[in-house]
C-alpha cells in the first residue's frame, strides 16, 4: 500500500471496528497497522478482512483483527506455510532431477533445503526429510530470512561436479508461492 490507499484503509478498519462493535481505532493505531501492512495491496487487506470476518481461515473470528490477524488470514500460520512449502518441494522432486540446479521463488525454501543437505542432499536422502525441512522453514520465517541470506539457486550435482554441460540458463525455476486466498463468497466488507 502507499499513501493513496490511506483513506480506503481507514474506511476498511473503521468498518471492521463497527462490524465487531469494537472501540474505533485511533489515528496512531491506524497508522501503525498501515505501516505494518505496507507490503500488501489494499485489495489484499480487503481480502484479509473478509477471510478473517468469515472465519474461512479456520480461526474463531470474534474480535476485531489487528495487523497480525490480517497477515495471518492471508498467509496462514508458519506451520501451514511450511506444509505448503514442503508440497512445492515434493512436487519439484517429482519433476526436477538431482543433477539440475533449481531456483524456488521463496528464499525460506532455500534456507530449509540447506538444512536438508542442499538440493542434491534432499534428492539423494534415504530418509524422510519432511520434518527437517519443515522445522527449518519455520525457523526461516521466524528469522525473517530473505534473498540476502541464501544463495540465489540451489546447485544440482551437475553444477557441483563442474560438468561442462552445466550453464546458468539451465537453472530450473520453480513457482512455489500461491497467490493470496480469494473468497468464494461475496465480500463481507464492501462499500
Amino acid at each position: 500500500m502507499d499513501k493513496r490507499d490511506w483513506k480506503r484503509f481507514c474506511e476498511l478498519m473503521t468498518t471492521a471496528a463497527e462490524y465487531y462493535r469494537a472501540v474505533p481505532w485511533t489515528k496512531g493505531a491506524m497508522r501503525l497497522a498501515f505501516d505494518l501492512l505496507h507490503d500488501l495491496s489494499i485489495a489484499q487487506v480487503e481480502t484479509a478482512l473478509s477471510i478473517h470476518a468469515s472465519g474461512l481461515n479456520g480461526n474463531c473470528s470474534r474480535f476485531c483483527p489487528n495487523a497480525a490477524d490480517l497477515r495471518l488470514a492471508l498467509t496462514g500460520t508458519p506451520d501451514q506455510r511450511s506444509v505448503a512449502a514442503w508440497k512445492a518441494v515434493r512436487d519439484a522432486l517429482s519433476t526436477v532431477k538431482g543433477g539440475q540446479s533449481v531456483r524456488f521463488d521463496d528464499p525460506r525454501i532455500h534456507w530449509a533445503l540447506k538444512a536438508c543437505g542442499g538440493w542434491t542432499g534432499l534428492c539423494n536422502a534415504e530418509r524422510d526429510m519432511e520434518p527437517v525441512f519443515r522445522r527449518a522453514y519455520i525457523t526461516a520465517i521466524q528469522q525473517m530470512i530473505s534473498w540476502q541470506d541464501v544463495p540465489d539457486h540451489m546447485p544440482g550435482s551437475d553444477e557441483l561436479r563442474g560438468y561442462a554441460s552445466w550453464k546458468p540458463e539451465k537453472i530450473v525455476l520453480v513457482k512455489s508461492i500461491a497467490p493470496p486466498r480469494t473468497l468464494t463468497t461475496q465480500r463481507l466488507l464492501t462499500e
